[in-house]
C-alpha cells in the first residue's frame, strides 16, 4: 500500500517552444499565385487564410458551412491512417471549435 502519490516526486522536463517562422505578406502572394494554377490550390488557400489544419480542412463538409452566418464548424478531423473521419475530442484552452470565413 503507497502512502503517497509516487508521481508527485517525478520533475517533468521542461518543454521548449519552438519559434514559429511565418509567411511575409509577400511570400503569401506569391504562394497564392502559385496555387491558383494547381488543381488543388484552392484547398491549400482555404488553409492559409483560416488557420486550419490539414486534417481539419480534410473533414470538412458542406454541413459544417454556414455560409449565412460566415462561419465553419470544426468538431472532425480526418485520420489518414485509418481514412475516415474522427471526432475531434481533444480541446485546449488554445483550440477553437469554429472558424470565421473571411467574407
Amino acid at each position: 500500500l503507497l502512502l503517497f502519490n509516487v508521481c508527485d516526486a517525478v520533475e517533468l522536463p521542461k518543454q521548449v517552444q519552438k519559434e514559429r517562422r511565418v509567411l511575409t505578406t509577400e511570400e503569401q502572394k506569391r504562394l497564392i499565385k502559385i496555387l491558383k494554377a494547381d488543381e488543388q490550390g484552392a484547398m491549400y488557400i482555404f488553409a492559409l487564410f483560416t488557420g486550419l489544419r490539414r486534417g481539419e480542412v480534410l473533414a470538412l463538409k458542406w454541413s459544417d458551412v454556414d455560409l449565412e452566418n460566415g462561419t465553419i464548424y470544426v468538431t472532425y478531423i480526418f485520420n489518414p491512417i485509418q481514412r475516415c473521419r474522427q471526432d475531434k475530442m481533444v480541446r485546449t484552452d488554445k483550440s477553437c471549435p469554429t472558424a470565421r470565413l473571411f467574407c
